[in-house]
């Protein structure tokens, strides 16, 4: 629990004013049967270019090297970064290698990833040979041969060890809908629906909780800290891009809401006991804005424009 001052709280809203409150009352309010919006209140904002109130705990300097990490959002913001010339330690374009390849879609594989970075290289228990190719359900690469996934997955590794040499840590949370393999020990970064069928005593599907994820958060970022940099500084966001199927036996828009709700409470967590983590609101200028200006057709991906708005506010509040 957050415990506030009744003095500081009123502080608190007093200071940010009209972004404290959504709508307000009032006669004329009453008689129309909703309230009134006045200024820069929430109800006025959301729904069209919507833009939080942001107060960074800390600035990264005039051109910070960052590392992202995380779901297929975070490759956005790595293509938005690199487009305002950015100096990005992760995946870029000009990297040579396929984006999709380092789509981390929940925290434990996000784990897994700088983990082989720190402790020697690749381990090939973790190659699958399938109809499809060869797989590393680990990561998110699939290749003709074993020899090409080989080299690719230690291209990967080589990246993450450039988290090193990062000043800021940008890690998107994308859901808590999980695969394990039971054989190995690891958790997957995705369905294992190549094998699956052949060898369901092998897998079982984890829906993690808010403890687990904190948990798991906690010690990647201390992990990070002990074996990279003691003095990094993270950005914690939470991907808007919804679960594409759910195995959890509810409507995929209900499990989206459990997951993304779960993962939105564990980066304000981490933000509030660390003063060198920090909340960035991406999710909430992606889901609060107007759909049409946000969205692609299929309501899952969000256009560019809107990634590269975002990345303009991030840059003004905690670069330079």
């Amino acid at each position: 629990m957050r415990n506030i001052s009744a003095r500081q709280a009123v502080r608190n809203m007093r200071n940010i004013g009209e972004y404290a409150q959504w709508s307000v009352g009032g006669p004329e309010a009453d008689a129309c049967g909703y309230e009134s919006i006045i200024g820069t209140m929430a109800g006025g904002r959301v729904f069209r270019e919507f833009t939080p109130i942001i107060t960074p705990k800390f600035r990264l300097g005039e051109n910070p090297a960052l590392f992202t990490s995380g779901s297929c959002f975070a490759r956005e913001i790595e293509h938005a970064l690199h487009e305002l010339g950015k100096t990005v330690l992760s995946w870029s374009p000009d990297s040579g290698l396929d984006a999709t390849s380092f789509n981390r879609y929940n925290i434990f594989s996000v784990i897994n990833d700088f983990r082989l970075a720190q402790g020697g290289g690749y381990d090939e228990e973790l190659m699958w040979e399938t109809p499809i190719g060869w797989i590393d359900y680990s990561g998110n690469d699939v290749q003709p041969t074993r020899e090409a996934l080989l080299a690719a997955r230690n291209a990967s590794i080589d990246i993450h060890k450039r988290i090193a040499q990062a000043d800021a840590f940008i890690v998107t949370l994308g859901l808590v809908e999980t695969w394990y393999d039971l054989k190995t020990g690891n958790y997957l970064n995705f369905t294992p629906s190549e094998v699956l069928a052949s060898n369901l005593s092998r897998f079982e599907c984890r829906i993690s909780d808010y403890e687990e994820n904190l948990q798991a958060a906690r010690y990647l970022i201390q992990f990070l800290r002990t074996h990279f940099n003691p003095a990094l500084k993270v950005i914690v966001t939470v991907s808007p891009v919804p679960l594409n199927v759910s195995f959890s036996g509810q409507d995929v828009a209900q499990a989206n809401c459990l997951s993304k709700a779960t993962l939105r409470a564990v980066a304000q967590k981490l933000a509030d006991e660390d003063e060198l983590i920090d909340y960035f609101p991406s999710y909430e200028m992606v889901t609060l804005s107007h759909p049409e200006k946000a969205w692609l057709p299929d309501y899952r991906h969000v256009r560019r424009e809107m990634v590269s708005r975002i990345m303009q506010t991030f840059i003004e509040h905690y670069v330079g």
